[in-house]
């Protein structure tokens, strides 16, 4: 792994802006680099939080749950971009080098042999594969984990490569937590869109009166009086204490310009229509 080249690759991840895209770009550049077989992205959530789980595999229960996912299998019918299968969700009390990086948050990479470390997997698929190594990086940002990568290598990662996968995984971290905050603005906003949209359709359905808005009997045996004679030529006088609303009255009756006045002798406004006056 050459480590001129992770600028370019830290660009082309840091332009995505949703959390998908992201993470197909995280594992889709660590696939191609040299000796690397699989690249995948857990996340640390809850499986209701799973667009994978919808639910079905647990609660709220946090555990690590596979989002992305790329590599080079060498039977040619495997799909390796698969996210459902055996090891979709994984708890984090388990004994796999990802869930020990995940409890940690320390980094991990164990190169066969080395006892069982990779035959914690599937010891078939590991010879099959010919998988010699196995590297785990946290995804830390503002000290939290996030989650980890893990890259499965057909010989041991060296020093360099180690260094590698270490500045890569720092970025990627910040990549995810911006994305996640994109993602929450977009719904906050779409959310607030559709309760603009709302607000709208009620006015519009109460609204006839135009700032007029209420459903008390008093106030629609008013409105009902105001449609009687808004359609008329009659000198309309409109009554009542300081902030009943008579404005909003005259205005409903006529709405171009209306003129107050001040009752002689009285400290109440009397708002006339236009067409009374």
């Amino acid at each position: 792994m050459d480590l001129a080249s992770l600028p370019q690759i830290i660009l082309a991840i840091a332009e995505k802006r949703s959390l998908s895209k992201v993470m197909e770009s995280i594992v889709g550049e660590v696939a191609r680099q040299p000796n690397v077989a699989l690249a995948r992205v857990w996340l640390c959530e809850s499986s209701t939080s799973c667009p994978v789980c919808t639910g079905k595999h647990g609660g709220e229960e946090v555990a690590l749950h596979l989002h992305a996912s790329a590599g080079s299998p060498r039977e040619v019918d495997e799909d390796w971009s698969l996210l459902n299968g055996k090891f979709h969700q994984i708890p984090l009390s388990s004994d796999l080098e990802i869930a020990q990086v995940a409890r940690s948050g320390n980094g991990l990479r164990v190169g066969a042999p080395n006892g069982d470390a990779l035959m914690k997997w599937d010891m078939e698929w590991v010879g099959r594969e010919a998988l010699q190594g196995l590297c785990v990086r946290p995804l830390i940002s503002k000290g939290e984990v996030l989650g980890v990568l893990g890259v499965f290598r057909r010989n041991p990662a060296d020093d360099v490569c180690w260094k590698w996968l270490g500045v890569l995984a720092d970025t990627a971290a910040v990549a995810i937590s911006n994305a996640r905050a994109n993602e929450q603005a977009d719904s906050l906003r779409r959310e607030l869109e559709r309760e603009r949209d709302y607000l709208r359709e009620e006015v519009i359905e109460v609204g006839a009166f135009g700032e007029i808005l209420g459903k008390s009997p008093a106030l629609e045996r008013v409105l009902r009086e105001v449609e009687l004679v808004a359609s008329t030529d009659a000198n309309v006088l409109i009554l009542g204490e300081s902030g009943s609303g008579k404005e909003l009255i005259a205005r409903a009756i006529h709405p171009a310009e209306y003129k107050s006045q001040e009752a002689p002798g009285a400290c109440e406004l009397r708002l006339y229509s236009q067409r009374a006056l």
